[in-house]
Formats: C-alpha cells, structure tokens, sequence
C-alpha cells in the first residue's frame, strides 16, 4: 500500500501548458510540433514497459543509478526555462537521464527510486496501436483513438455512493451532492451522493506516467533545439502540451521552415 499511496496516488505531473501572449496567424510565428507525440512515444519507446508488482518497494538512491521511476526534488522555475521539468514528483528515467544530461537536476536531488519486478518488451504495443488506427478512416480520428486510449489510463475508476434519510441529520461525513425530493404533506427525503475512488489490483498508471515523461523529454529536447539554433526563450509565446509557436525575425523564417540547421 505504501507504493499505492507515495506513487499511484500522488499528484500527476501537471500539463506542458506556457503563454506569454496569443499568436494571431497574421503574425510572424512559427510552430514546432512533435507529431502524434504521446502515441509515438509508446508506439517507439526505447525503454521496457514496466510491470510493478504489489511487493515493489521505494527506495532511496545512494549509488548514481535510476530505477523505472524516480523522485526528483529539485527547485522548480518553468518547464521552459528547465526543459521539461515540471516540479517535485515521480518521473520515468527517460526524463531523469534528460534533465541529468543538460544539469537541470543533479544525483543530489534524485531521493528515491521505483524498480518493477517484470517488463515487457518495448516494441510489443505497436501492432495493437496500428490496429487501432486501421479501424478509422479519418486522421483526426486515428489519433484522437490512441490519445483517448492513454487517457482512460491515467482515470482513477470511481463509484458513487447514496446514502437516503427523512433525517436532514444523517448526513454522512465527508463531501457529498445533497439532494431533496419533496412528496406528499409536507415530508422530505433526503440524498447524499458521494464519489468513492476504486483501488484495486492493477493500473495503467506507470505506462501513461512513462508516455507523459517521454513527452516532456521530447518538448525539453525541442526547447533546447531552438535555443541552440538562436531562438532565445523570450521569443516563445505559446507551448501546448507538445507544439511550441516562436517568433523570429522574417529573414530567418524561411530557414527554419526549411529544415535549414
């Protein structure tokens, strides 16, 4: 349970969202965008899939090695200005070795780890991810499958709970959505709805944590391109989870919408 409460349960990393201010079309603007990103990294994910087991334990990190997940704690600014690092929490090791790699973090501030006892290969969810796509004709359709797909795997399943008195008293503890239902003379019944998480023996969590860390890798990686290539970080305006608009002047749009770096 210990696992459950620190990993499952903690807060998910929060969505690549930035806006410094909004990008008419008539405006010098362009856009870097990581195509079919999340379905892309599952589909080509260079790390094994991990399969936790209930007997997995956290663990702290004295020896400079990742395990399949790690909890980084280290200063948060911007994932801009930190390429992909979005704040304390657990990530996949492919966004640890990134930020390693440009000295966003260091081993310091890398506290704990997670290692699944099995994995599966890699490359083993790109034929079911193709015969989802081959069910639909249109492109948007094809890709709003695969997204759909990974956000049902991040959906903590739910219940409700309805607790039924004459007795406003009765009240259970905890929120709820109160109801009233009038009937005959003057009498009352009353309803408290309450959600009720599910937790059972599996999750999706791990995979969709691994995609969703791949993805900032790759936005982190795509930061650091245009820094590189010129584009300094006051030019970005927009970041949508894996699209970037930036402004250059319009001598040099032509070469950067030809590929030409």
């Amino acid at each position: 349970m210990a696992v459950w409460k620190q990993f499952i349960d903690a807060p998910p990393p929060p969505a690549l969202t930035f806006s410094t201010s909004a990008v008419e079309v008539t405006q010098d603007a362009l856009i870097l965008d990581v195509k079919r990103c999340r379905k892309r990294c599952l589909e080509f994910c260079a790390d094994d899939l991990p399969v936790l087991s209930p007997l997995d334990q956290i663990e702290e990190v004295h020896d400079c090695e990742l395990g399949d997940f790690v909890f980084i704690d280290a200063p948060y600014s911007s994932f801009i200005n930190q390429y992909g690092y979005s704040g304390k929490g657990f990530y996949h090791s492919c966004l640890a070795r990134w930020l390693l790699h440009v000295n966003v973090i260091t081993w310091s501030q890398v506290t704990h780890r997670l290692n699944a006892t099995a994995h599966l290969p890699h490359s083993c969810l790109r034929k079911p991810l193709e015969i989802i796509e081959a069910c639909w004709e249109d492109p948007a359709d094809r890709k709003l499958s695969c997204n759909s797909l990974l956000g049902l795997w991040c959906k903590k399943r739910k219940l409700y709970n309805v607790t039924t008195s004459r007795c406003e008293l009765d009240a259970p503890a905890g929120d709820s959505l109160k109801r009233m239902i009038f009937y005959g003379e003057d009498k009352t019944v009353y309803d408290w709805v309450q959600e009720v998480s599910i937790k059972g023996p599996q999750t999706k969590y791990p995979i969709w944590l691994l995609v969703m860390c791949s993805e900032a890798c790759r936005v982190g990686q795509a930061i650091w391109i245009l820094e590189k290539l010129g584009c300094p970080k006051k030019s970005l305006c927009e970041c949508k989870t894996d699209s970037i608009a930036f402004r250059v002047p319009k001598e040099e749009a032509r070469g950067y919408q030809e590929g030409d770096w």
